[in-house]
This record gives structure tokens, C-alpha cells and sequence, in this order.
């Protein structure tokens, strides 16, 4: 099951949070996170079967895959995760499906040619199903989160919002590795169709920040890092990073 979501909502993260000891009593023994890179997937397996809680080990993981992303929301269901197997024994993994980007490789513009030192893994979705694909022929049940076009199957909706050549991680899992995908539209994330939707009565709000997200790092690595530039140019400093991040967050909901 996917999940499609607009990002920053804080009720998304909060719902998979709650939803962990529901999904353990279902069969469901991973979660999928979009804003996790693969690289880290060791350590997100040492931290949540640990004795203690790492919060400064889950806000690396998501500094690593993307430096502009400081929302305390989506580090919560690592902890929701620990928290359960800490309780209960277990043994519920958090996936982390995506994989870091070079941006160093970034050459000013954005074509095939160009995104291919910044994308030195390939195209990440295929990328995504592949480690989804195979935890799910580990006998495992996943539940994942990812942006609305990662997690919608119908390609007629793809091509309305113009990417008609543009696979989703639930085409791929379905064409390509053969999967049974149930896609669900989470808080009205995108019109189209969807096998199912799930929505909060309650107002929606915007992900909180996390005001200690690069504190350990020095700002070049910030910089150095900086995703999709083309789309918002890098900070040139702490002051302008976070009135970017303020922005962001404030158009969570527009």
C-alpha cells in the first residue's frame, strides 16, 4: 500500500506514527519513507532496535538525503517505530528507499544529460520500487509514504498534470516487479484516481521546524548540497536558510 501525500502536512506523519501498532497487528513489518536515502538503511535498522533513542542519528539520516527538508514531523516515525519494538519486542523496520543525490554534479541546467552526475544511481523511482520489490518478496508487508506522483497508478492523471512519459514508484511496482498496489489519496493530496483515500476531519497544519537541523554542520555542506537549485537558489547564509524554510512551510498549505 502507497500512501500519496502533499508534502508537509504534519497529520500525514502523525497518522503513520499512531498507525504503527495497527499496521504490526495487520502483518505490515515496513514502512517506506520517501525522504530516507538507502545508504542509511543500516543505521535506521541499529536505531530502531536499539536500547536508547538516537534523535540525533534520525535527523542525520534526513539531512543526508536532503539538507532543505528541517521538518520535525517526518523524523517522528522512526521514533514511533523505536518505540513500539522497544515496548513490544519486535522487529518493524523503517525502509529507506530513495538514495542520496550528487549535487555537486549540478551543471546549471536541467536536461537528461545534465542530471545524470546528480542522479548517479539512475532514476530514483526505479530505484525506490526495487528496494520496496524486495522487501515484499521477503514475505514482508509494506506501507509507504511518498509524494502524491510517486504513489498514484493511473497514468491519465500523470499526463493531465503534463509528465506522460513519468512512472510512479506504483507503476513500476505493478508493471515491472509484477505487485499489487493499492494506492491511497492521504488528506486530498491530488485529484485523480485513486484505489482509495483517507481523510482527517481535523484542520490540516504545516510540518513543524526543526531549529537544530544544520546546527552540527557547517554551512558550506549546506550549500554543497543544496537540492534542485534551479528551483530556489542556494541560501547565501543561516539567516536566509531559515526565511526560506519559513516560506516553504508557510505554502505547505496553499
Amino acid at each position: 500500500m502507497l500512501l500519496g501525500e502533499r508534502h508537509g502536512i504534519a497529520q500525514n506523519l502523525e497518522f503513520i506514527a499512531k498507525l504503527v501498532p495497527h499496521l504490526w497487528s495487520a502483518g505490515v513489518r515496513r514502512i517506506a519513507l520517501e525522504f530516507f536515502a538507502a545508504e542509511n538503511q543500516d543505521n535506521s535498522d541499529a536505531l530502531v532496535s536499539s536500547s536508547t533513542y538516537d534523535e540525533v542519528l534520525v535527523r542525520e539520516m534526513l539531512f543526508e538525503y536532503n539538507v532543505g527538508w528541517p521538518f520535525a514531523e517526518y523524523q517522528s516515525v522512526h521514533q514511533a517505530v523505536w518505540e513500539f519494538n522497544h515496548k513490544n519486542n519486535a522487529n518493524m523496520r523503517v525502509l529507506h528507499p530513495s538514495y542520496i543525490y550528487d549535487w555537486s554534479k549540478w551543471a546549471g541546467e536541467r536536461t537528461d544529460d545534465s542530471m545524470r552526475g546528480v542522479l548517479h544511481k539512475g532514476n530514483v523511482n526505479l530505484h525506490r520500487a526495487k528496494v520496496i520489490a524486495e522487501a515484499v518478496r521477503g514475505s514482508e508487508k509494506v506501507l509507504g509514504l511518498f509524494g502524491a506522483v510517486h504513489a498514484i497508478k493511473d497514468k491519465s492523471t500523470l499526463t493531465s498534470l503534463g509528465f506522460p512519459n513519468f512512472e510512479s514508484v506504483a507503476q513500476i511496482l505493478e508493471q515491472t516487479h509484477s505487485i499489487k498496489v493499492a494506492s491511497i489519496n492521504l488528506n486530498d493530496a491530488l485529484s485523480g484516481v485513486w484505489d482509495s483515500e483517507i481523510k482527517t476531519s481535523s484542520p490540516l497544519t504545516p510540518c513543524t521546524l526543526d531549529l537544530d537541523f544544520i546546527a552540527s554542520h557547517d554551512f558550506t555542506e549546506v550549500q554543497a548540497a543544496w537540492p534542485d537549485p534551479d528551483w530556489q537558489s542556494p541560501p547565501i547564509d543561516e539567516k536566509a536558510y531559515w526565511q526560506i524554510m519559513q516560506s516553504r512551510r508557510s505554502a505547505f498549505l496553499s
